[in-house]
């Protein structure tokens, strides 16, 4: 009798919350999106600046850690 208590409460929460996992799937799937538009620009920022590919990464992954770390 408690499990059909337990899969009513599951179901209604699943009716209540059910968009929850598509919209951090989309918020997943953003916060990536710099990944993919990095890659054409990158060559311009090498002939730019003279760096090497690996350097402009390292830069851009100094970036995102520097606003991981302060919360943004």
């Amino acid at each position: 009798m408690a499990e059909a208590g337990q899969q009513a409460g599951a179901a209604a929460e699943w009716r209540r919350y059910g968009y929850l996992p598509f919209v951090a799937g989309l918020g997943y799937t953003v916060t990536q999106l710099y990944a993919y538009a990095l890659g054409p620009i990158i060559e311009p920022i090498q002939q730019e600046f003279g760096w090497t590919r690996a350097w402009v990464m390292s830069v851009m992954f100094a970036f995102i850690a520097l606003g991981s770390a302060l919360g943004h």
